[in-house]
């Protein structure tokens, strides 16, 4: 929806997303990377529980925030939050990927990472497909 929204909205100004707040920390991975490490970890003959994440978390606030400057937006002109809770956020968290590292590799890619690729994809690659057809 992020990367939709920075789309539509160098296109019109005027467009907005609206969402419940922006005010809590996250671990945004990239749904195909992690696709990619179970499918590796799919052909090992013992796979113990693991997380999937990238160990980093990020504050969404933030996020937006530099994703819309990136393409010369301000986030508060196109992302309205229906009940901000910046009293409430709650405390940054780490996730420890010993066990993954070990058997896989650590994520790489960002949530800045995907949703760039994404708003710079050729009109091409967005081809009636994907989130920011019919843009």
């Amino acid at each position: 929806m992020l990367a939709q929204t920075i789309a539509r909205a160098k296109i019109d100004p005027r467009h907005v997303l609206r969402v419940r707040t922006l005010d809590f920390w996250a671990d945004w991975s990239a749904a195909d990377e992690l696709m990619d490490i179970v499918a590796d970890l799919g052909v090992a003959a013992f796979a113990p529980e693991i997380i999937l994440a990238s160990g980093q978390a990020v504050y969404a606030r933030s996020v937006v925030t530099q994703l819309f400057a990136r393409h010369g937006l301000q986030a508060e002109d196109h992302v309205i939050e229906d009940h901000p809770s910046r009293a409430q956020v709650g405390a940054k968290f780490q996730v420890r990927l010993a066990r993954l590292e070990s058997l896989a590799r650590r994520p790489s890619k960002t949530v800045f990472d995907v949703v760039n690729a994404l708003i710079d994809a050729p009109p091409a690659a967005q081809d009636g497909i994907g989130p920011l057809s019919g843009v």
